[in-house]
């Protein structure tokens, strides 16, 4: 896989995973618990850039289907362990 691809996937995992916990947590809390915590950022904010976290994604997982898994499905080595893994 090449270097800037595996970056920008964890870039963007790293992304969908702090937005979703940044919206997630102070509403489960306040719903929950009665604990009231104001994020700095919005909610429309935040589910903003998960959503374009999620497109990115998307993106990042066509390319990745075209130059990665298909070449190696092809190639035959690793096929059980690596359609396990997808």
């Amino acid at each position: 896989m090449r270097p800037l691809l595996k970056r920008s996937l964890y870039a963007d995992l790293l992304l969908l995973l702090v937005t979703g916990i940044v919206y997630a947590i102070p509403r489960y809390l306040d719903r929950h618990l009665f604990i009231n915590i104001d994020s700095p950022l919005s909610g429309s904010t935040l589910m903003a850039l998960h959503g374009l976290g999620g497109f990115v994604f998307l993106y990042l997982f066509g390319y990745l289907t075209r130059c990665h898994i298909q070449v190696h499905l092809r190639g035959q080595q690793h096929l059980y362990s690596g359609l396990i893994m997808l």
